[in-house]
């Protein structure tokens, strides 16, 4: 390999001969070999100075410059050189040391085409699969990404989840003669096609983090339906869960309560846990129609399903056939400084909760949760009182410490 050939690595943006810098311009005068997807290679005419090596993958482009006898290549790359292709262009060519120009990223052409501003907007890679679409826009004002199959997926789950009125702009062909440009609301998109090399920014209309929990399943007639929604807002609340916290739920029945707090835990994860073949797969089920990927449900029964977990910051009790001592011990020697929430149906199980918590250096509080649902009846609503349920949490308290 001569290390002795210049190579420059060109960021070409959408494409565009206006869009380059003076600086990409000179080093693609300078050339005596332009390579790279044939997209951007068409925009320019060859000739004997400057002929043209056709290339669509990273590979292909090393081999062209380690065959050439050039000694000054230009590499064109679509959009800025850090992004996507050009940065895997860079791994490839590392050894020849090549010159980066940076070129108009994705988020910039949006801004200079749409007039709108995607400052502090997350970037969302679909590759991650811990963090969803979804689940993004519940934390951050403003969410950027690209791919109209990446949109026509996420669509009608955004819609059902009652993100209408939510701004969108997207671009569909950007520096293509056909572009499009299109400012309006979420809803205005349903039915429509996107093309796979599209532009999107979402940004919310909501205060960010409203109604983080219970809108994926409610009103889907479920048959488990053993935690009422109060009872699980109110422990999500107990376990105060921080954006990177790991949570154990041990007994999670057919996964709404751990569905809620995956959502919660955006750069977190959530282990559930559950011995009932059935209430897994409904679980999974509604997972899928969430569009949540940060969690993992366990078949099987505790404690030997937490084997090779991560240590927790918070372990959720809902279901534990008695075993609430071992699965806690499991936890302190795990972290030391774990959070703790046991919820339980009767006064002699909360009652053992809090005695089994208090002789493990917890410092647990007990509240009893009893409400009222109406009920119609005869043509009239009537109070219908449900059955009382009781939340025990505290954090773990390390000899010695205050």
């Amino acid at each position: 390999m001569s290390q002795k050939k210049q190579v420059w690595i060109v960021g070409m943006g959408s494409g565009q001969i206006r869009f380059l810098t003076r600086q990409a311009a000179a080093a693609i005068q300078a050339a005596d070999l332009l390579t790279g997807p044939g997209r951007l290679l068409s925009v320019f005419e060859e000739d004997r100075n400057h002929p043209k090596k056709y290339a669509d993958t990273p590979e292909e482009i090393r081999r062209i410059i380690e065959e050439t006898s050039a000694e000054r290549a230009a590499v064109l790359v679509p959009w800025d050189t850090s992004e996507g292709f050009g940065n895997e262009v860079y791994t490839a060519l590392a050894g020849f040391r090549p010159a980066i120009i940076p070129g108009i990223s994705r988020q910039a052409y949006l801004m200079s085409r749409t007039g709108v501003s995607s400052e502090n907007a997350v970037v969302w890679n679909p590759a991650d699969k811990k963090k969803t679409l979804r689940m993004l826009l519940h934390e951050y004002e403003r969410v950027f990404f690209c791919g109209g199959r990446v949109m026509k997926e996420n669509l009608p789950v955004l819609l059902r989840s009652g993100f209408e009125e939510m701004a969108v702009c997207y671009i569909e062909n950007p520096g293509e003669r056909d572009e499009y440009a299109f400012r309006g609301k979420l809803e205005n998109l349903r039915g429509r096609g996107f093309s796979e090399n599209s532009l999107f920014l979402l940004q919310q209309t909501s205060p960010v983090g409203s109604e983080r929990t219970g809108s994926y399943d409610e009103g889907t007639g479920d048959r488990d339906a053993r935690l009422p929604e109060e009872v699980r807002v109110l422990a999500l609340h107990a376990m105060k869960i921080s954006r990177k916290a790991v949570i154990y739920d041990i007994g999670s029945g057919s996964g709404r309560l751990a569905l809620d707090a995956a959502q919660m835990a955006s750069d977190g994860f959530v282990y559930a846990i559950e011995k009932n073949e059935q209430l897994i797969s409904e679980a999974r089920e509604r997972q899928i129609r969430a569009g949540i990927g940060n969690i993992r449900f366990i078949p099987g029964a505790a404690p030997d399903a937490l084997a090779h977990l991560p240590l927790p910051d918070v372990v959720l009790l809902e279901g534990t056939d008695g075993a609430i001592k071992e699965l806690l011990q499991i936890a302190i020697s795990r972290n030391p400084f774990v959070r703790a929430v046991c919820i339980r149906g009767t006064v002699e199980g909360a009652s053992e909760a809090v005695r089994l918590m208090e002789g493990m250096h917890f410092q647990p509080k007990m509240t009893e949760l009893t409400f009222v649902r109406t009920r119609k009846s005869d043509g009239r609503h009537r109070l219908e009182p449900q059955l009382p349920y009781y939340l025990i949490a505290g954090e773990h308290r390390v000899r010695g410490s205050r």
